[in-house]
């Protein structure tokens, strides 16, 4: 009794580590209050969601992207501000928090609080290198994927069947499909594992009651999305751009091939300090599963092959996307954990000796990651000069506008929207990154948008208009031709030409 005390202790000590730990991690985002650069390519078309959200405009009625709507609900209400602090920081901190805590207890399942303390301390470094400045789709993930996780091992482990188990597996699963419907591995191999392990144990009436809860769980999550897109009348576009439209992107849009994808992530794993994990990991593996029993065999497996199947989904998406690798940190945690344990194990109750395996791990682990770490923090602080050039660019619309007038960026990001509090003309505020003259009915939609709403200012890349490569009928040749005759040009810098309507 009063060992299992001392323990509940020491992860206390542990929680409160991994809230310093979280806020520390923190400090190299974007939505840091304070931070004076601007977002990141991807996080700036989220925040132009959320802040449109927020003024009564309707995703993907009025803004086309192929996210799933909870990562729009997210950044509306991380939008909204107490006394000039938007909430975004706070969520993003609360993300990692709940990431951190439920994948250390993940990992106590098969460590003691020390290691599974290590796994964090190591991983940590790596994470906040791997969330190249937040606000990420797979971000937010995270601690859905942590939590669910947590719900395997205790069903295998604990044989904790109780209600709340399937019914939370299924409500983060449907959660995720939500969010990127392409996140959803952990949830197949976990459903095929528990059925698996049910039928074999020959527990018909444990897997239908499984079974019923987690549909329940998932309905649970689904008919809030399915509400709102009915009252708003979005379901059908929702449908589409968030799914159909996400498998029509991948097909769409080449990688940068297989042998490509994998040196760069080589290097990547390299940089970071996943490289040793990697290699040392499958000797870890057969060491825990060779000596713990079968409930413990089953968690082990499907926690294992969650993390192979899904670095190997990162891997044939063949982009060059670190951030591609943030759905693998609680995976990471426990296998470090369990590597953090097994020092422990081999240096037996010599305390000097377990120290310094203690510190090997973290220096051999942690110091290619700690040289992306300083510059991960440095790097949010340096005026580079595309920050300053959108931010001129956003001055001088936001001068010359009324808060009612619209504005086009035309392949490029949303910070000059987000930065002059404008709104584009166009549910393709930013065009998807295909081709349009592959999707005919958008093509027409996109270019009789832009002639009967035009925008007040159209502002593209520099150089735009002297390209000549683009064929008469394209999307981007029928750009050009409304530019040249119905616009003048007003401004230029290094990266940007901006056109106002004659």
């Amino acid at each position: 009794m009063s060992r299992m005390y001392s323990k509940r202790r020491i992860d206390i000590y542990w929680l409160f580590a991994i809230l310093i730990t979280s806020i520390a991690i923190g400090f190299s985002l974007r939505s840091i209050p304070g931070y004076t650069g601007i977002a990141s390519h991807d996080s700036s078309m989220f925040q132009y969601f959320g802040r449109l959200m927020n003024h009564g405009y309707v995703p993907y009625v009025d803004m086309f992207d192929h996210k799933g709507p909870l990562l729009f609900f997210i950044n509306a209400l991380g939008h909204l501000s107490f006394h000039g602090f938007e909430f975004l920081w706070f969520i993003e901190i609360l993300s990692i928090f709940v990431t951190l805590m439920f994948s250390y207890f993940s990992a106590r399942f098969f460590t003691n609080p020390g290691a599974a303390g290590i796994g964090i301390i190591v991983t940590s470094v790596i994470y906040a290198n791997t969330l190249m400045g937040g606000n990420y789709s797979e971000e937010y993930a995270l601690p859905l994927i942590s939590i669910s996780l947590l719900l395997v091992s205790r069903f295998f482990i604990k044989k904790d069947a109780r209600i709340y188990v399937p019914f939370l597996f299924g409500l983060t699963g449907v959660l995720v499909i939500f969010l990127r419907a392409n996140m959803i591995i952990l949830w197949g191999i976990g459903t095929v594992a528990v059925i698996g392990y049910l039928i074999i144990s020959k527990d018909e009436k444990t897997l239908w009651k499984m079974i019923l809860y987690a549909v329940l769980g998932g309905l649970a999550a689904a008919i809030p999305f399915l509400i709102y897109c009915l009252m708003t009348n979005s379901l059908s576009q929702m449908v589409y751009q968030a799914f159909k439209f996400n498998v029509l992107y991948v097909q769409h849009t080449k990688g940068i091939g297989l042998s490509n994808v994998l040196l760069f992530f080589f290097k990547l794993f390299v940089n970071h300090g996943w490289l040793l994990i990697i290699i040392v990991q499958p000797l870890i593996f057969f060491r825990f599963w060779k000596n713990n029993q079968t409930n413990f065999k089953w968690s082990l497996m499907t926690i294992y092959s969650y993390g192979v199947f899904n670095l190997v989904s990162v891997v044939l998406s063949q982009r060059e996307y670190p951030h591609y690798l943030l759905t693998e940190i609680p995976f990471l945690i426990i296998i470090v954990s369990m590597l953090a344990s097994e020092m422990f194990r081999l240096s037996g109750s010599k305390r000097f000796i377990t120290l310094i395996g203690v510190f090997a791990i973290i220096i051999i682990t942690g110091l290619p990651s700690l040289k992306e770490l300083k510059e991960t923090y440095t790097r949010q602080n340096i005026p580079f000069y595309w920050t300053r050039d959108t931010k001129l660019v956003a001055s001088y619309i936001k001068r010359n506008t009324s808060s009612e007038d619209t504005i086009y960026v035309h392949e490029k990001d949303a910070n000059i929207y987000n930065i002059a509090k404008r709104k584009s003309n166009s549910k393709f505020f930013t065009l998807p990154a295909v081709n349009l003259d592959e999707f005919p009915k958008l093509k027409s939609e996109f270019i009789q948008g832009m002639r009967r709403k035009k925008p007040t200012f159209i502002i593209t890349w520099a150089g735009f208009l002297k390209q000549k490569q683009y064929r008469i009928g394209t999307s981007q040749y029928e750009l050009q031709k409304i530019i040249k005759n119905k616009y003048k040009n007003t401004y230029n810098d290094y990266f940007y030409n901006v056109y106002e309507l004659k």
